[in-house]
Order: C-alpha cells, then structure tokens, then sequence
C-alpha cells in the first residue's frame, strides 16, 4: 500500500538515507522538493526545524502554510554538511513523492 500525500495540508514524511555515512557527523540537512516537470520547487532545512535529524532517520516536515501547492511527483534531494564542513547528497530510500489534490 502507498500513503496517499496531499497538496495543502501538513505533511511529516521519515526518510531513511542511504548507506555510507553516519547520522551522528551530520550537523546540519536540507531537503528540496522539485515538480518532476520543474515548475515549482521546496526546501526545507535543518536550520528552521523543518528538517529533523534523527539517530538513523530524517524527518522532513513540510508546513500547510508554505508547503507543496501544486498536484504532481516531485523528485527529492537531500544535502548535508557534516562535522568536518563537508557539503554530502545522499540517496534517500525514496526517490519521488506523489502529491495529489
């Protein structure tokens, strides 16, 4: 079964990244958001809450307010700077979310 998502509404969405690195040298994480077709795109950090580290897991969540607005699959990419100030992408355990209206 896939959990319907909904364009408008509060969204908290758990990603697991991929292997290669560990949670606790992350030190700060954005997400980005991008409509497979390019016409809008989210980012969401760290820094505003939005993006929660956890011990194994990412927690992204993404506000009613100021979230995704337009019905489609968006594409995801996830960036982080680790303890040494290394800028990292990493491969989530999904790569696209589907946003309906």
């Amino acid at each position: 079964m896939t959990a319907k998502l909904y364009i408008n509404t509060d969204v908290s969405i758990t990603l697991t990244p991929g292997t290669g690195f560990v949670m606790a040298d992350v030190v700060s994480a954005s997400v980005t958001f991008t409509k497979s077709d390019g016409t809008s795109s989210l980012t969401l950090t760290s820094a505003t809450a939005a993006v929660v580290l956890g011990a194994s897991t990412i927690t992204v969540n993404i506000p009613d307010s100021a979230g995704i607005t337009s019905a489609g699959v968006y594409n995801l990419r996830i960036t982080f700077v680790d303890s040494s100030g290394n800028i990292r992408g990493l491969t989530p355990d999904v790569e696209y979310l589907i946003f309906n209206s």
